[in-house]
């Protein structure tokens, strides 16, 4: 293929003596100049270093002097015009490209969105703020205390000394950090709360405390190192195990939506005495047996008791004066009962299969 032989300017530069035609057709190329990239070669191909109206200048050192005076002012006026004619395009042209981009982001707002998936509370959360407004409901505060503590107030004012059988009911992880008041832990149960509420607030009082707690074991279906749990504590002159009752039902019945009944049974918790466990009719079957409560009728919640004479002391409070109950369960368990979950460790896995489902 033969090599296309560049077209010669239709203009002599160097004997250019009709500055009319020059003008002519450079006002013709920035007027049919399209984009900026164009307009620029416009420019560069007149008013350039080797621009033709640049180069007409610079011929004129070889013309007569009657020459110059001819051409030399209509030269100038011709850069003069060019520049501002080439400055008037250019915003022409800026202007049309923001109006272009203006046309491409434009957003209608009536047009409907595309469907995104939004995110909801984990179902722990939904259970937790539930359970916080049905105590509310009943005159509770809603306290939080530390989750990392102290052996004092996880197990000494609790009425657990070193070396008490009791402590092996709770398996613990302590921590390398100490203070005057014991080693460290993460605590073992919500009941942590007792004593520091008792000191910081006057009889009477009704308060709850939800927040996870920690367990050195291992993980099965039923087991976690790490669940959410509540505990609510009422003191006052009066109240009584049937009382104890009474909130436990207004509980229960609200979370599950009917009315359910309550059972007590003797147990041990070095913090109370008596002590009790509870459980509730199942809400699956209504106390008639069923899988998920193993045929009893009954599911096992939590434990339960009046406070201890020795805790009330060491709360700073009058246990002939003063007397109160105290109350714990896992929050995981009640998820777990109210969906039917069969395996505790499905609720922290971050599936998101299983999470979707609430």
């Amino acid at each position: 293929m033969a090599t296309p032989v560049p077209e010669k300017k239709s203009i002599a530069i160097a004997k250019i003596t009709d500055v009319a035609l020059l003008a002519k057709k450079a006002q013709a190329d920035v007027t049919a100049a399209v984009d900026s990239a164009a307009l620029e070669k416009v420019r560069l191909s007149y008013l350039g270093r080797k621009g033709s109206v640049v180069l007409a200048l610079r011929s004129m050192k070889d013309m007569t002097p009657e020459k110059k005076r001819e051409l030399g002012p209509k030269l100038n006026d011709l850069r003069a015009e060019l520049d501002q004619a080439i400055a008037k395009k250019s915003a022409q042209l800026n202007s049309a490209t923001l109006e272009q981009q203006a046309d491409r982001e434009k957003i209608d707002v009536t047009e409907p969105v595309p469907h995104r998936s939004v995110g909801h509370l984990h179902p722990l959360e939904q259970a937790r703020r539930e359970v916080e407004d049905i105590f509310r409901s009943m005159g509770f505060e809603v306290v939080s205390v530390p989750e990392i503590d102290d052996d004092q107030n996880n197990f000494e004012v609790l009425n657990i000394p070193k070396d008490h059988p009791a402590r092996d009911m709770w398996q613990t992880f302590w921590l390398k950090e100490k203070t005057e008041d014991g080693p460290l832990l993460l605590r073992t149960h919500t009941s942590n709360m007792q004593v520091r509420v008792m000191r910081a607030r006057k009889s009477p009082m009704r308060v709850v405390n939800i927040g996870r707690v920690y367990r050195f074991e291992n993980t099965d279906r039923t087991h976690e190192h790490t669940f959410m749990h509540f505990e609510g504590m009422v003191i006052d002159e009066a109240s009584t195990l049937g009382d104890l009752r009474g909130v436990l039902q207004v509980l229960f019945e609200t979370l599950f939506g009917k009315k359910l009944d309550i059972r007590m049974r003797p147990s041990y918790f070095p913090f109370v005495e008596p002590g009790v466990e509870f459980d509730v009719q199942c809400a699956f079957c209504e106390g008639k047996g069923c899988s998920l409560c193993k045929k009893t009728g009954w599911l096992e919640i939590g434990g339960a008791g009046m406070i201890h004479p020795t805790v009330l002391k060491n709360g700073g409070l009058n246990p002939a004066k003063h007397q109160g109950f105290a109350f714990g369960m896992g929050l995981d368990r009640l998820v777990m009962l109210t969906y039917g979950i069969d395996d505790i460790r499905l609720l922290r896995s971050g599936d998101l299969r299983f999470l979707e489902q609430f």
